[in-house]
């Protein structure tokens, strides 16, 4: 747990979110900077499953969504095809592949992202392939096919519950934290179905899917990150009006 002085207008405020403190930075600095005690820790682990690649005259571009599919997917396909990614995390991925970013989206939602690429490309029968994981989101895919397109969607990777959460911060989420900040829909699946307490604290989301299994899940997602980044997170707890 990281303990900051007590100035600023989160002073005090206990706030969880779930991802590892190594991958929360852009999120921790600014709410531990305004007063906040940040407690990180990932709710949720991915593995990554064989698969067998389609051949590369199968596919004409690829899509990523994300880190994970990314890391997964592409060391076994063809480097010469153009890669669409969805937000700068998907995109620096890509390139730590070696591979090249054709299309990045300006959004962080993957079915905005094929709304966009549609705009772009739509007028082309273009053939898809989608690494993605066990959980991922139809909709990106539906969209897609509904404008003509091809989609090949192999899961190259599962996301999964974590079997523990260190015991400090487990013992805090116990007790109950002031501010949670949900990163994904599996984490919120993850954090109910430990029982924690949800009661008194405010629940905040990193965009509509999470914020949708939250509503469903924990009963409320009391703000939702309009920038679906870990930083767009961090500054709606720094708005004057959040609820905290």
């Amino acid at each position: 747990m990281q303990h900051p002085p007590n100035t600023g207008n989160l002073a005090g405020k206990r706030i969880f979110i779930s991802r590892p403190a190594t991958d929360a930075r852009h999120f921790s600095e600014p709410v531990i900077a305004a007063g906040a005690c940040v407690l990180a820790a990932p709710l949720i682990e991915t593995a990554p499953l064989p698969f067998e690649p389609p051949p590369a005259d199968a596919y004409d571009w690829i899509f990523i969504t994300s880190r994970n599919g990314a890391a997964a997917g592409l060391p076994l396909l063809d480097r010469s095809k153009p890669v669409a990614a969805v937000g700068p995390a998907s995109a620096e991925a890509v390139e730590a592949a070696g591979f090249r970013v054709t299309f990045l989206s300006q959004t962080h939602h993957a079915a905005a992202a094929a709304q966009a690429f549609l705009e772009h490309f739509g007028e082309q029968p273009l053939r898809l392939l989608w690494p993605c994981g066990n959980l991922a989101d139809p909709e990106p895919a539906r969209i897609l096919q509904d404008a003509g397109m091809t989609v090949l969607s192999p899961v190259v990777y599962e996301t999964r519950p974590v079997d523990t959460v260190p015991a400090e911060i487990e013992a805090v989420l116990r007790e109950g934290v002031d501010i949670l900040a949900l990163t994904s829909p599996s984490s919120v699946a993850s954090f109910h179905h430990r029982g924690y307490p949800v009661a008194g604290a405010t629940v905040v989301c990193i965009g509509p899917a999470t914020a949708a299994a939250a509503r469903t899940l924990l009963g409320r997602c009391d703000r939702e990150a309009p920038v679906h980044t870990l930083a767009g997170l961090a500054d709606v707890l720094l708005e004057p009006d959040c609820p905290s």
